[in-house]
């Protein structure tokens, strides 16, 4: 009896080892195959390095790394609540501080928003302050039917869940015209396209605008555009937007009995037109 339990014991210890063998072969034959299938990865990857600040109370919410060279950007707020800096860390580990002063040499603290990266943001601050204007970042669209109808949209916006009443428009995608980015925003959104029989077509405002001065540096042309009806509309698969007219004339009585949240931009163009 004893013999036949030695015997179970060491079987039971051969099958539980050979198991064990077989997981530490899959395991290191996992590994070599990621680190094949994924190797430019693998060299891309950055060693590990303490973020900056952290010692003195530095509470890091946000991290972007600038291609350009090779750069860390770490953001947040301080523990104390006192003016937080904005830490880089260079290439070769070296770190510096970043403050915004005042005229007085005081540290300010502002947060702000914006859609480009942070050597993007930085540069176009930068012209700013060097009087430089900027390129449009979007197109706004105030669209005339032949029939002297505006043509406007209701989209969901995600910010406010809720649909809203906008006027089409978008972001200016890279090498893109404003003629062509109101075309293609308009085929998108509406189903309408620019009229050939009128020209121009489009005419814009004489410099573009900002969305929010206090929150962002998106700066948006405005444009008055003739346009004619030309299919469905192609937005895309986030965006849930319906398009409809407006005569001129009803315009008044719309704006009075809208009861969607609309943006300011959208609202002052047609209470202007209403009068």
């Amino acid at each position: 009896m004893a013999a036949k339990s030695h015997r179970a014991l060491k079987i039971t210890s051969i099958v539980i080892g050979a198991i064990v063998a077989v997981a530490l072969i899959a395991v290191v034959a996992l590994n070599i195959y990621m680190r094949v299938a994924f190797a430019p990865f693998f060299d891309r990857a950055e060693s590990p390095f303490d973020i900056p600040g952290i010692n003195t109370g530095f509470v890091p919410q946000d991290l972007d790394h600038v291609e350009a060279d090779d750069s860390w950007l770490f953001s947040g707020y301080m523990a104390d609540h006192s003016p937080s800096p904005i830490y880089r860390r260079a290439a070769d580990g070296t770190i510096a501080k970043f403050y915004v002063a005042l005229p007085d040499g005081s540290a300010y603290e502002y947060e702000s928003a914006s859609r480009k990266g942070p050597e993007a943001y930085r540069a176009e601050l930068e012209a700013h302050a060097r009087g430089e204007s900027a390129a449009s970042d979007a197109v706004c669209i105030v669209p005339q039917t032949p029939d002297s109808r505006l043509l406007l949209i209701r989209e969901f916006r995600y910010p406010l869940n809720s649909w809203c009443v906008s006027l089409p428009a978008g972001l200016i995608d890279a090498g893109e015209s404003l003629e062509e980015a109101v075309a293609r925003e308009l085929s998108e959104e509406t189903g309408y396209r620019l009229r050939d029989d009128i020209a121009p077509a489009v005419r814009p405002l004489p410099q573009p605008g900002f969305s929010s001065t206090g929150l962002t540096e998106e700066n948006v042309q405005v444009v008055f555009a003739q346009v004619e009806p030309a299919g469905q509309a192609r937005p895309d698969s986030a965006e849930l937007i319906e398009p409809f007219t407006v005569a001129r004339a009803d315009l008044r009585a719309f704006l009075d009995a809208n009861q969607l949240p609309i943006g300011t931009r959208c609202q002052l163009i047609l209470e202007l037109l209403a009068i």
